[in-house]
């Protein structure tokens, strides 16, 4: 974990929370953390249900100061989550306690000095849906999830969280957030 003691959290959940200034083009910037987690899909999402996570986290997350991406796919949801560790924790949290989720285990939890995902609020793709490409997306979020599990935890995550971030945008994500769009 970049600027962090090392180690990854006991059981793969929690999170290391730190408080430092990380500097940034302009002056000193609140913490930005990022975190990437994997968990089991309780039962398959609807259409619907992905669009009111959507609605909800467009709603919330901006006065949070929390932006991310969250992907579905071969049963496993993979998200990032970035913003004010405080806040960010405290919507992980309430993700591990959503019963939507089982196994919610974290791959990456990072300080970092900007924001991968900036341009949503809370994008949000079900590559299941998708009828396109359908070989190349057999076992996407699968290969996320190798991806992350290969990083050793004390260097940066950087790369494969644009990894996750090009996979969003390149099978349909929207270029921006809808809440952007609409302002």
């Amino acid at each position: 974990m970049a600027g962090g003691t090392g180690g990854r959290p006991a059981g793969g959940r929690g999170c290391f929370i730190l408080r430092v200034k990380m500097p940034i083009a302009g002056g000193m910037q609140d913490d930005l953390i990022q975190i990437v987690y994997v968990s089991t899909a309780s039962r398959r999402p609807t259409p619907e249900l992905l669009d009111s996570i959507r609605a909800a986290a467009n709603e919330r997350n901006p006065s949070l100061g929390i932006t991310g991406v969250l992907l579905y796919g071969s049963g496993l949801y993979v998200q990032l989550l970035e913003g004010p560790p405080d806040e960010v924790h405290e919507l992980l949290a309430s993700i591990e306690s959503d019963d939507r989720h089982r196994k919610v285990r974290i791959l990456v939890s990072q300080l970092s000095e900007k924001r991968s995902a900036q341009a949503w609020s809370m994008g949000v793709l079900d590559l299941d849906s998708i009828e396109d490409d359908r070989a190349s997306l057999e076992g996407l979020v699968r290969d996320l999830v190798d991806i992350f599990d290969d990083i050793e935890w004390d260097n940066s995550a950087g790369p494969a969280i644009e990894d996750l971030v090009t996979a969003f945008v390149r099978y349909g994500g929207p270029a921006e957030n809808e809440a952007a769009q609409a302002a």
